[in-house]
């Protein structure tokens, strides 16, 4: 019984481990996680979290409004479209005026590209305070951080299915992606990234599958507040743009052309994956807790105690006639664990409201059970969990 409780207890840890330093999804698990997550396609309930955020959200949209600018690389010179930056030096001025400021502003945008309007825009952003920007990786590994005095995260995500899926915590104990710094500075929690974990308020994955509660559909039904940047300084007052601001969560972006991307929910926008990853946060998504753990922990404990002790009991069934086709001693031998472990992690979304990834430990007891079919009372015998079988007696010699 030690055994299989330290055998359980160790690929416990090592599927937390998998989980929090993984952008790995199998085929099955991206399957899974399409069969989770339509419960937002299936049901109206809705988190009062969710329903608090979409109420505090100011969406600005910059897809539609460009301005050109020179432009030149090892291939040639001319120029390129960007966010006009005029206008949103202008519409930063009349929010930085307002007698209440918003809550807090994301501002989604990458300033890779100098125009001449930047050193006003700087100076606005450096007003507003509360203010995250997102930036990315160079070639070299590093954070890039045009301007000083500035808050930066990292906007990046990874996938091996084109579809975004997990997003991280922390790049490094000195980086950290834009939800876990916007959760940060919100919420007051610290992280600080050891053994591919995240600490602080808790022991957290540093990558986690994210929900989509808040998609573009809220958007188009105008359940959310979004403004492109030329309509609102042209439709509105400033004192109504002040008005609108205060309190809000201000999310600047890109939100119907070029950071849009695959979702299991359909195509969502970027700064939206950001605003669902940091809900997910808050939600305690990434947090490894007791029920966590022990999910995860009690049925590989029953897997474990099945391979080690009850496994013999299977060749009853196996007797019966079904079993006597190839196909069917297939079936049941190799896909029952991916079977129950697919359907496990079902179930522990819906006790958890967290994602886990289980099938690759699936595959891990298919080899352990074979492996104990073959070597089972070898292996017992050795560790002491079954006395060793008797020497056969030599047969006795005639005279």
């Amino acid at each position: 019984m030690l055994l299989s409780l330290a055998h359980a207890g160790v690929l416990t840890l090592l599927t937390l481990w998998w989980m929090s330093v993984g952008t790995w999804e199998f085929g099955d698990e991206v399957v899974i996680e399409r069969i989770t997550q339509s419960r937002y396609l299936l049901f109206g309930t809705e988190d009062p979290l969710v329903t608090e955020t979409k109420q505090k959200l100011l969406l600005i949209n910059c897809s539609y409004d460009k301005m050109l600018v020179p432009y030149k690389d090892d291939f040639g010179e001319g120029t390129r479209p960007i966010t006009d930056r005029k206008k949103l030096t202008a519409l930063l001025a009349i929010i930085n005026r307002a007698p209440v400021k918003p809550d807090y502003t994301l501002w989604d945008i990458f300033l890779d590209y100098p125009s001449p309007y930047d050193s006003a825009l700087i100076a606005e952003l450096r007003t507003l305070n509360r203010v995250i920007l997102s930036t990315y990786l160079t070639d070299s590994g590093t954070v890039y951080q045009p301007y000083a005095g500035l808050t930066y995260a990292l906007a990046q995500y990874a996938t091996m299915s084109d579809t975004f899926l997990k997003y991280r915590l922390l790049y490094n104990n000195e980086a950290s992606y834009v939800p876990a710094r916007l959760a940060m500075n919100q919420q007051g929690y610290s992280w600080r990234k050891w053994a591919g974990f995240a600490f602080g308020n808790g022991w957290w994955l540093n990558s986690f599958i994210v929900d989509l509660p808040i998609r573009r559909v809220h958007m188009n039904n105008n359940e959310i507040t979004v403004w492109n940047v030329g309509e609102a300084l042209e439709n509105f007052t400033p004192e109504e743009i002040q008005e609108t601001v205060a309190g809000r969560l201000v999310v600047f972006g890109d939100f119907y052309e070029n950071d849009v991307h695959e979702t299991f929910l359909g195509q969502q926008p970027g700064p939206l994956i950001l605003v669902n990853t940091y809900l997910g946060l808050v939600n305690g998504s990434a947090r490894i807790t007791v029920l966590l753990f022990s999910c995860i922990f009690l049925l590989y404990l029953a897997a474990t105690l099945y391979v080690f002790h009850l496994r013999e009991y299977r060749e009853k069934i196996l007797t019966q006639k079904i079993y006597r086709a190839r196909i069917a001693r297939f079936l049941f031998k190799y896909l029952t664990y991916i079977v129950i472990f697919a359907i496990y992690t079902v179930l522990v979304y819906l006790i958890t409201q967290q994602h886990v990834q289980l099938l690759l430990f699936a595959l891990y007891f298919n080899v352990f059970d074979f492996l104990m079919s073959k070597y089972g009372d070898e292996v017992k015998a050795w560790l002491r969990l079954a006395p060793s079988p008797p020497a056969e007696e030599a047969p006795a010699q005639p005279d």
